[in-house]
């Protein structure tokens, strides 16, 4: 797989990472799943907090939201995450990029993340970026 490839797999696509992300702070998460299960479609932003440790965005204009769960199977790293915003801190899952967990696993991961989320006919684009080609 190259950087930018289209390859769908199931409900999962491919495309180029947007410059730049327009988006509301403190949003609304009940209008957000509302409007990306009328829209059919969830746009995914992974990135790096260390090197092996990813954080994975949701985004769907204007809305976007870190889902960084523990979900059964996939190897997760726990953090203190400190909100600005509500001046609270909140545990975090991350997930962990090891030998034996790559890029099936992390659409694994995210793929449940939305099944919890949507409805199961939500299509999933992730964007391709640096740290998606670093796991292929």
């Amino acid at each position: 797989m190259t950087l930018f490839d289209t390859e769908t797999r199931d409900r999962i696509s491919y495309a180029p990472q947007p410059m730049i992300f327009e988006f509301q702070p403190l949003a609304d998460k009940a209008e957000f799943i509302n409007q990306v299960n009328e829209k059919k479609k969830i746009f995914v932003s992974v990135k790096n907090e260390t090197k092996t440790i990813l954080t994975v965005s949701l985004y769907s204009s204007p809305y976007r939201f870190a889902v960084n769960w523990k979900v059964d199977g996939i190897k997760t790293v726990e953090r203190d995450r400190h909100s600005f915003f509500t001046n609270r801190t909140d545990k975090v899952h991350h997930f962990k990029v090891l030998k034996n967990q790559r890029l099936p696993q992390l659409e694994k991961y995210i793929t449940e993340i939305c099944n919890i989320l949507f409805n199961e006919d939500v299509d999933i684009v992730i964007f391709s970026n640096q740290t998606i080609f670093n796991i292929t």
